[in-house]
This record gives C-alpha cells, structure tokens and sequence, in this order.
C-alpha cells in the first residue's frame, strides 16, 4: 500500500463525528443552503403554464376592464387587467404590460384611482392608450403618493376637473407618455394638478 493510499483509506475510515454526534446541526446546515427566493413574473412557457405575478411587478395580460378582482389566471380565468394590477400591487411596486397587450384599454368602470406609490410602465404611447370612452376620467391620483406614468397614450377622459388626469396633490411624473383627447367642464382637459397640503 502507498503512503497515499493509505492516507486515503484512513480519511474514508473516520467517522463523521460532527454528523453523528449534531444531526441537528447537519440538518441546520442544509436548509441554510436552500433559499425561498419569489419566483420571477415571466409569460406562461412549457412548464410554467400560467404567468406568477408578484406583487411588486405585477404584469397586465388582459384588455379588459372587467375581471374577478384577482391578478392570477384563476377564477373568471381573465388574466390581470390594469385595474387588478393596481389594486394588487404593493407600494413602489412596477407594472408592466405583457407582449400581447397593445391597443386601447377601454374602461368600463370608470377611472384608475391610484392611492399608493406606483409606476405604471407601457409599451409605448404608440403601442398602448388607456381610455376613458369620454365616460369618465382616466386616472385619479390621491394626495401624497409618487405614481409615474410611462410609455402609454391616456385618451377618451371626461369630468369635471382633470379629465384625463386628477393629481390630488400626489407628485405625478409622466415620462414617454401622450396625454391627449380629453376634456373637462372646468379645468385642465388633460392634467389637472391640484396643490398639496
């Protein structure tokens, strides 16, 4: 036997004193390996057969603007509308629009009333137009929050004041985005800024 074999013989010979005398050390230090890292919002692929939405990016992967209250393909089965993905989303949260969403966002149940920090993060203005079908305004920004608008076209709004836009005394950045097409009775057609307190 060489000198190395026998080293080696001896190492594979001693016992795993650690393992043997703390097994609940040794278990310890295996789940200390795992991590619950959230799983990634993505689009549905083979294996992953609906979109995990989370709620600080949730993703827009319907038109409508209707739907069960929920971000998730359970229920009605309707995906998650603009107006899920506000309700659901957390404070600073990112919503994105999914590769199918482009056209008009038509609003069947009147404006976007955004009360947390939010951006809302579109395709494009080109791309993208959220509208409120000259029946309502389109977004309702209260007092207070920092929400920015991006990448998206903001059309078809009616009221009194801000009829596609009311910024309650909120700090409201709009960025790449098309703000026109609404109106109002009183002030700012497409924006009105009212100041905070």
């Amino acid at each position: 036997m060489t000198r190395r074999s026998a080293r080696t013989a001896r190492r594979a010979s001693r016992p795993l004193a650690v393992i043997a005398v703390f097994p609940a050390l040794a278990a310890l230090a295996t789940l200390a390996a795992c991590t619950d890292a959230p799983q990634p919002t993505g689009p549905a692929r083979p294996g992953r057969p609906t979109l995990i939405q989370v709620a600080t990016g949730p993703v827009v992967t319907s038109m409508a603007d209707d739907g069960d209250g929920t971000c998730t393909d359970a229920g009605v089965n309707d995906g998650c509308t603009l107006r899920e993905a506000i309700a659901f989303a957390s404070s600073g949260a990112v919503i994105t629009f999914g590769p199918g969403v482009t056209g008009t966002i038509t609003l069947a149940q009147g404006e976007l009333s955004i009360d947390k920090t939010l951006t809302v993060s579109g395709p494009g203005a080109k791309s993208l137009a959220v509208s409120g079908n000259q029946a309502s305004r389109v977004f309702n920004i209260t007092g207070g929050v920092a929400v920015t608008l991006a990448g998206l076209t903001v059309t078809g709004g009616a009221d009194g004041d801000g009829g596609g836009i009311a910024n309650d005394g909120g700090t409201l950045t709009i960025a790449r985005c098309t703000v026109a097409g609404n109106s109002a009775a009183f002030d700012g057609g497409g924006i009105h800024n009212l100041a905070g307190p």
